[in-house]
């Protein structure tokens, strides 16, 4: 998913010169058990099947409610090792999706900020707005 938002955002001047705008896109992940099958006979698909796609569809419909761009169930989340990566989770809460009786717990995932990057923003929060673009050009070469 990261990996995709920064593609997206390398290519963004391409999108607004072409398209007018620049696409977003958001994620809601679950896990569990999800039926795969394949239909049709000519043309053949797979369709998936299961409480858990639907709930991963509920998840992603409520970030813009709260402000993310990826958001995951308490459940997926207890089965991943996010220490290991560069990755910071933070507690939405418990959140009624629609469609379910029970709430359900729900965590944003972030990509966590290099080293590098919190100490130039934090030395540059320091200054006044005059050096804003300075600001802008020293973050965009720390975070690239």
């Amino acid at each position: 998913f990261f990996e995709f938002q920064e593609k997206l955002k390398r290519k963004a001047s391409y999108y607004e010169k072409r398209y007018g705008l620049q696409p977003v896109f958001k994620a809601g992940l679950h896990g569990g058990i999800v039926t795969a099958v394949e239909v049709g006979v000519i043309k053949k698909e797979l369709a998936y099947h299961g409480d858990i796609v639907n709930t991963s569809a509920r998840i992603q419909g409520v970030s813009n409610t709260y402000k993310e761009y990826f958001l995951i169930s308490k459940a997926l989340l207890d089965c991943l090792d996010v220490s290991c990566g560069d990755f910071q989770v933070k507690a939405v809460g418990e959140v009624c999706l629609k469609g379910k009786k029970e709430t359900v717990e729900v965590w944003a995932v972030r990509k966590s900020m290099r080293k590098e990057t919190q100490k130039a923003r934090n030395l540059l929060n320091h200054h006044s707005p005059s050096v804003q673009y300075v600001q802008n050009i020293m973050m965009s070469r720390y975070t690239s």
